[in-house]
C-alpha cells in the first residue's frame, strides 16, 4: 500500500512538472556558447596525504581520466593506503544511447572510518560538542541512470544506492577511548528520481541564465526498528553576468523529510541499541553514558522526523564539517561570484596533469544556512560562511576547485574536482 502510494505522488509529480518544464522550455530561449559534449580528453594523476581524526594517517592516489577516447564518459579513483584502506571509484556519462541515455557508477570500500555524532540535531551544539564513532568495512554503492534532451536542458535521472559499515568504538572529540561498541552491521538503501531543467548557457561552466533540480528520495527501513521516510530537495540556481566574462552565482535550497512510517520511538530501547547498558565495562562510565544516550537521543528524532539534507561540507556551509548540522528540515542561501581572469583556450600538459585550461577563476562567496526539526523553526537559528577560492575549468569537464572558508567555528578547506552546490547535476 505504501509503495503504491509513492507511486502515485511520483506519477503526479510527473504530471504537473512537465507542462511546467515544456513551457519553461521552449519560451525561455536560452543559447549554449559551446558544445555540450565535447571530447576533449584530459587526466590527473597525484599523491596527497591524509590525516583523520581518529583514525589516523596515510596517503591518497587521487587518479581522474575525463572524455575518455573522445567520448563523454568520466573516470576518478581514490585509493587509500595507511591506517586507512580502500578505495572510491565512479564512471559517468557512459553513454548506452548517444547523447540520449547515460549511466553512472558510484563505489568505494574502506577498512576503517570515523564519522562525528553532535550531541544534538539541528543548530544548537557546540564546536567541541560531538563524539567521534569509528567503525570498519564501509561499503556504498550508488547507479544511476539519465534520460537527457535538449542539449542538456532537460535531465531526468533514477538512482539507487545503498551504504553501511560496522560501529567498532566510540572517541571523545579529543579521541580518546570511550567505549568499545558491538554493534550489528548497518546497510541503508535508498531510491531516488530526479528532474534538471538547465536554462543556462554552459552546462558544465555557467555564466548566465538560471536551473532548477527537484529530487524525490525515498529511505525505506532497513529493520523494524528504522522509519520510512521520503526527503523532497529543491534547488534553484541563478547566473548573472557581470562584465564580458564574470558570473554572479546565487542559489536557494530546501530539503524537508517526510516520515511515511515512524520507527522506534522507545528511549529505553534505543539506549540499550546503542550500547547504554554496557557502559559498566568501560573506563570512563559516565562519558559512555553520556555519549550512547546522546546517540539514542538522536536515534530517536531521526526515527520520528526522518533527515533531510544535511549542512556542512565540500557544498553547502563550507566553512563548516560535512553533516555539521541536520535535521528534518534544511534551507540554504548561498551567492558566489566568480570572477574569470583567463578565459583563453591553452594547454596544460605537465607530468601529474594534461588537459585544455578554458578558465581560471577567483571566487568570492557568501553563504547562510539553517536545518530544524519543525518546518515552523526554520531560520531562527542561522550559521554562516564567508570565503576565497580559485577554480581551475578544464575542456575534459572536471572544474578543478580550491576553497577557504570561515565561519563562527574556524576555517576550513578545500580540495574538490567540481564546483559547490552541485549535488551531482546542480
Amino acid at each position: 500500500m505504501k509503495k503504491m502510494k509513492l507511486m502515485k505522488r511520483m506519477i503526479l509529480c510527473i504530471f504537473f512538472l512537465f507542462p511546467f518544464l515544456a513551457t519553461t522550455l521552449f519560451a525561455v530561449p536560452v543559447e549554449r556558447r559551446k558544445q555540450q559534449f565535447e571530447n576533449n580528453s584530459g587526466y590527473l594523476v597525484i599523491p596527497t596525504p591524509y590525516s583523520f581524526p581518529g583514525i589516523g594517517e596515510g596517503w591518497f592516489l587521487i587518479g581522474y581520466a575525463g572524455n575518455i577516447v573522445e567520448t563523454p564518459t568520466d573516470a576518478f579513483i581514490i585509493g587509500f593506503v595507511g591506517d586507512a584502506e580502500g578505495y572510491v571509484s565512479s564512471v559517468s556519462e557512459l553513454f548506452v544511447v548517444p547523447d540520449y541515455l547515460y549511466l553512472s557508477a558510484f563505489q568505494g570500500r574502506v577498512t576503517k572510518f570515523g564519522q562525528n555524532r553532535y550531541s544534538i540535531r539541528g543548530m544548537e551544539s557546540d564546536k567541541e560538542d560531538y563524539n567521534i564513532f569509528i567503525g570498519n568495512s564501509f561499503t556504498f554503492n550508488e547507479l544511476r541512470a539519465t534520460l537527457t534532451l535538449f542539449d542538456r536542458r532537460l535531465e531526468i535521472s533514477g538512482v539507487s544506492a545503498s551504504n553501511g559499515g560496522k560501529i567498532t568504538e566510540i572517541l571523545d572529540s579529543e579521541e580518546n577511548l570511550i567505549t568499545k561498541v558491538d554493534a550489528p552491521s548497518q546497510i541503508s538503501r535508498q531510491a531516488s528520481f530526479e528532474f534538471l531543467v538547465d536554462l543556462t548557457d554552459d552546462f558544465y561552466d555557467p555564466l548566465a541564465g538560471v536551473r532548477f533540480k527537484t529530487t524525490m528520495t525515498n529511505v525505506p527501513a532497513s529493520t523494524s526498528d528504522d522509519p520510512e521516510y521520503n526527503v523532497w530537495n529543491l534547488s534553484a540556481t541563478y547566473y548573472l553576468p557581470m562584465f564580458k566574462t564574470d558570473t554572479w552565482a546565487f542559489q536557494v535550497f530546501r530539503s524537508s523529510a517526510s516520515v511515511l512510517q515512524e520507527g522506534n520511538t522507545d528511549l529505553t530501547a534505543l539506549k540499550t541499541q546503542a550500547g547504554f547498558d554496557d557502559c559498566s565495562k568501560s573506563s570512563d562510565r559516565t562519558a559512555c553514558e553520556q555519549a550512547t544516550l546522546e546517540d539514542a537521543k538522536n536515534t530517536l528524532k531521526k526515527n520520528k522526523n526522518g533527515t533531510a539534507r544535511p549542512l556542512g561540507g565540500t557544498d553547502r556551509l563550507r566553512s563548516y564539517p560535512g553533516s555539521r548540522y541536520s535535521a528534518a528540515h534544511t534551507l540554504f542561501y548561498g551567492m558566489e561570484y566568480r570572477w574569470n581572469l583567463d578565459t583563453g583556450l591553452s594547454d596544460i600538459d605537465i607530468f601529474i596533469l594534461q588537459d585544455i585550461a578554458q578558465a581560471v577563476q577567483i571566487a568570492f562567496f557568501a553563504e547562510q544556512g539553517s536545518v530544524a526539526e519543525e518546518i515552523g523553526d526554520l531560520g531562527k537559528i542561522v550559521r554562516s560562511s564567508y570565503g576565497l577560492g580559485t577554480r581551475l575549468v578544464t575542456g575534459s569537464g572536471a572544474v578543478y576547485r580550491f576553497d577557504v572558508a570561515t565561519g563562527d567555528e574556524g576555517q576550513e578547506v578545500i580540495l574538490f574536482f567540481e564546483y559547490p552546490w552541485n549535488d551531482s547535476g546542480t
